[in-house]
This record gives C-alpha cells, sequence and structure tokens, in this order.
C-alpha cells in the first residue's frame, strides 16, 4: 500500500480499537462473550447434529457479521455528520472506499476467528462426553475440519463485507431495483441454516473438510473479483450520490431534481411527554421514509409472505413462523435501544438530550416507547404479510386444525411470555450504565448482557416445547408465568431506575474514551 493508503487505513482502523481485546475490560468482554457462545451451542446444538453442521453453522453466522454490519455501515453513512469532511480528504475516492471496507475485514476476522474458536471447542466438548451420533469425533477429524473451515472464514469475511458496502452504490436512480437481488443474497445464510442441519449423507458430504477446502478456493476467487467489482461500482455510483445527497432525505440532487429546502415532516405535540415520544419517534419514521430502507422492507414483506404461503401446510410449520417472528420482536428492540443509547454517546449528542427539560425516567422512557412503537409497527406488517401468504393457501392445515380454546389460549401464552420477556431484557439492559461506575458489577453485568439474548431460544427449548406446541398450554404453564412475571418486574423497575440515575455516565464508555484509555496505556 502507498503512504497515503496506509493514513487512510491507521485513520479508519482507529474507530475500531477500543472494541478490541488490548485491555482487561475488553478482554473480559471477548472471553465472556465467546464462553456464552459455547454455552449456548453445547446447549441447545449439543449434539443433536454432526460437528461439521456446527461448524457450517458458524460460517453463516460469520457471513452474516460481515454481510449485515457492512450493510449498516453503509447506511448511517449517508446521514454521518463528518461524510463532507471524509469526502473531502485530499485522496482518490476509491482509496478512501477501499481503507473504510479494509478496516471492517479486519475487525470481521477478530470476530470470525472468535466463532472458529467456539467450533472447535463445541466439537472438543462433544468428543469428550462421546455421545456425538454417527462417526465418532477423532483428532484427525476435529483438525482436519478446524482447517478447511478455518479457510472457508477466511474467505467469507471479504466476500459478505464486499457484499454489503455495494449497497452504497443502490442509493439513487435505477441502481435502487439491485436491491431486490443484493437482500436475497444477505437471506442466503439464514435460508440455509435447515439445510446443513439434514443428517442425510448428501447433505453430510459437502461438509466434509475436502468439499469445504474446494469451496474456500472457489470462494475466494470470487471475493477478489467481488473486492474489485465493489470499488469500482461504488466509487463510480456510491461516491458520488454520497456527495451529492443532504442529510434528510428531501433533496435529490443525484436524480436531477430540485434541491429543495427540507423541512419537518414529523408533527409533535406542543408539549409534555408527547413531545419527546414524537422527538424520538420521528427518528425511527425518518428511517422507514427512505426509499432504500422501504425497498428492504418491501423485500422482507414479500419473503415472509412466500414463507406463509408454504407453511400453513402444517400447523406446526405456521407456529415455527410466528414463534420466530415472536423471538426477533423480544430480542430487536432491546439490541436496537441499547446501540442507539451507545450510538448518541459516541457521536456526543447524548449531553444536548439529558440536558432536555425532563427527568431522566420520562427521557428513556420516551425512547423505550418510541423504539418499541416502531418495531412493533413494522413487524405487525410483516406479520400481516405472513397472513396474506397464508390466506392465498386457504389457511392450509393451519386453518383447517385451529381450535379457539387450544390455539387461542396458545397463541396467547406466545405473545405474553415473548414480548414480556423482550420488555425485562430491555429494563435490564438499561440498566447496564451502572456498570459503568462499578469494577464487580461490570464484571457480573458482561456475561449477563452477552447472554440475554439467549433468553428468548431458552424460552423455545424448555418452555414452549414440542409438546404444548402440539397439544397447548394447561393451568400449570399459566402459573408459571404468573410466578415469572411476579419475580421479574420489581427486577425490571429496579434496573430501570438504576440506569436512569446512571445514565450520565454513557460518555465514559465511548470510543474516545477507550482511545484515550488506550494511549495512556501505550505511555505507560
Amino acid at each position: 500500500m502507498k503512504r497515503h493508503q496506509d493514513a487512510l487505513f491507521a485513520l479508519e482502523w482507529r474507530s475500531y480499537q477500543p472494541y478490541l481485546p488490548l485491555d482487561a475490560k475488553s478482554r473480559l468482554i471477548w472471553g465472556a462473550t465467546l464462553l456464552v457462545l459455547l454455552a449456548a451451542s453445547l446447549a441447545f446444538i449439543g449434539d443433536s447434529v454432526s460437528i461439521e453442521s456446527v461448524f457450517a453453522f458458524g460460517a453463516f453466522l460469520v457471513a452474516l457479521l460481515s454481510g449485515y454490519i457492512s450493510m449498516f455501515q453503509s447506511l448511517i453513512l449517508w446521514e454521518n455528520g463528518f461524510r463532507e469532511w471524509w469526502l473531502t480528504i485530499p485522496a482518490p475516492r476509491r482509496d478512501l472506499l477501499r481503507a473504510m471496507a479494509l478496516a471492517a475485514m479486519r475487525m470481521q476476522a477478530y470476530a470470525a476467528f472468535g466463532i472458529w474458536l467456539v467450533c472447535g471447542l463445541h466439537g472438543l466438548v462433544i468428543a469428550a462426553m462421546g455421545t456425538n451420533p454417527g462417526e465418532a469425533i477423532t483428532g484427525t477429524r476435529l483438525l482436519g475440519d478446524w482447517f478447511a473451515y478455518g479457510f472457508l472464514y477466511a474467505m467469507l469475511v471479504p466476500l459478505f463485507t464486499a457484499v454489503g458496502y455495494l449497497i452504497l452504490g443502490m442509493y439513487y436512480g435505477w441502481r435502487r431495483w439491485l436491491v431486490l437481488p443484493f437482500f436475497l443474497v444477505l437471506m442466503l445464510p439464514i435460508l440455509s441454516f435447515a439445510i446443513v442441519a439434514n443428517p442425510t449423507e448428501g447433505v453430510q458430504r459437502w461438509l466434509q473438510p475436502d468439499a469445504v477446502f474446494v469451496c474456500a478456493l472457489i470462494g475466494s476467487a470470487l471475493a477478489a473479483l467481488l473486492y474489485r467489482g465493489m470499488l469500482a461500482f461504488v466509487t463510480r455510483y456510491g461516491m458520488t450520490d454520497l456527495a451529492r445527497h443532504r442529510p434528510g432525505g428531501h433533496a435529490k440532487a443525484s436524480e436531477g431534481k430540485r434541491s429543495e429546502t427540507a423541512r419537518s415532516r414529523f408533527r409533535v405535540a406542543n408539549g409534555g411527554f408527547a413531545a419527546i415520544y414524537g422527538l424520538e419517534r420521528a427518528r425511527f419514521r425518518h428511517f422507514a421514509s427512505l426509499t432504500l430502507v422501504r425497498i428492504l422492507y418491501a423485500c422482507a414483506c414479500v419473503l415472509i409472505g412466500i414463507g406463509g404461503y408454504y407453511v400453513v401446510r402444517e400447523r406446526s410449520g405456521a407456529l415455527s413462523l410466528i414463534q420466530v417472528m415472536l423471538i426477533l420482536m423480544a430480542v430487536v428492540p432491546a439490541l436496537v435501544l441499547s446501540t442507539l443509547t451507545q450510538f448518541e454517546a459516541n457521536k456526543r449528542r447524548i449531553d444536548w438530550w439529558l440536558s432536555l427539560p425532563y427527568g431522566r425516567k420520562s427521557l428513556l422512557f420516551a425512547r423505550m416507547a418510541a423504539t418499541w412503537v416502531s418495531i412493533l409497527t413494522w413487524m405487525g406488517g410483516l406479520f400481516a404479510a405472513a397472513a396474506a401468504g397464508g390466506a392465498l393457501h386457504g389457511g392450509g392445515a393451519f386453518a383447517r386444525e385451529f381450535e379457539a380454546g387450544r390455539d387461542g389460549m396458545l397463541l396467547s401464552f406466545m405473545v405474553l411470555t415473548y414480548l414480556g420477556g423482550g420488555l425485562v431484557i430491555n429494563c435490564i439492559l438499561i440498566g447496564q450504565s451502572y456498570a459503568f461506575r462499578n469494577r464487580l458489577v461490570s464484571w457480573l453485568y458482561v456475561p449477563l448482557v452477552s447472554g440475554i439474548y439467549f433468553v428468548p431460544l431458552l424460552v423455545d427449548k424448555w418452555i414452549l416445547t414440542d409438546d404444548k406446541l402440539q397439544r397447548g398450554v394447561g393451568p400449570t404453564s399459566w402459573i408459571w408465568l404468573g410466578i415469572a412475571a411476579a419475580a421479574c418486574v420489581p427486577l425490571a423497575v429496579f434496573c430501570f431506575n438504576l440506569g436512569a440515575r446512571w445514565v450520565h455516565l454513557y460518555p465514559f464508555n465511548t470510543q474516545k474514551a477507550g482511545r484515550r484509555s488506550c494511549a495512556l496505556r501505550d505511555t505507560a
């Protein structure tokens, strides 16, 4: 790389350094996360599939992380306040894009290594237990899987990172229609989970180390071509669109239309709690109004509708689809809310937010309510699409076998369990700000936060079992749900109040604070 390219890469890589395991706290977070992933894989997967299928699950997870994180970074770049400054750096825009992509690939390589390590440890534990179905897990077999899938993971990182950044060139003009095949490519890993879990010989043959190694070789050539193609495509279209874009999404100079003055499209109340709720809600409404987001959402609705058409053939398939969507409704709001608060702290906007003439509880509750209403609204559209797809099939076996007493109570139990659990998870994560004050609490909170997203999966495995989905829930299940609510609601209220009291500590956990800590450690 040329000297200016090295400097650009160093600039981009600097933003990732606070997330690396370079100090005691970061190593704790990484270690706890990997242990939670290992525990989750042993609890939910265990010896139910072959070790090659476990490595294949890890490969899909690597692809999802690389693709969706780079896509998310591409989407927020349009509204980034440093976008114009970044574009005016005296260097070719192709080099700017290359530095950003390479830094993202390097960061994703750390995550891929962690997933690869977890899959290998999963194999070691299952081998030690001696319960793996089929052929025994020998040292030679595990070593072959480890090397072959390590090569595959190394190929998937640049391949899907390049795919994710392609969306930078699809924001305006005729290129918007490329979002549909783009979205389908990013959906491939999700759609393939069930395939690699199949124990049949035909599927397992493609998961063996020799076949995986050949696929990784072919994929490496494809990744190199796609990376170069992404640089050329985004440099020609995306970087020009970025330069013409005006934050707010109303000025469309890149489409040849007259630029208009950005104006508020979302009215809020004159004052009180409704005003701060309207302020928070406007953020999500603006995001949903972006044309690219609308196209992605329409693609998701079409895919869910197609899925609904086919899954209603069996009652169990329809219930599984409903369960998966409820799990997303339980987990996504908490993830969005915690990410949003940390993002605003990194952008130094949290000080302004806390200075608004409202109590901290009101500010946090308004943000949480706006997040939940937005996610429920979007998920409601997906549920409607799935229902429409099922209706086109005449309701299938789900409609013919539906019993109001059994299935009505079961669906009510599922909704209350997942959404109630999601609210509790949300409040517990809000209390994370206290961990910035107390080191002991921080050590306890890290594994808790890392594992809390697996709670809906625990519900799926031990509470809403296949037997309950088949026969329905009885009085005992409702009693246990009431006991869980009596225990979790006070905990949720306590964590919410604790988080509201110490939310002002978020600026001490920002990227800038992390870089300052790294600098102090280097000079020590």
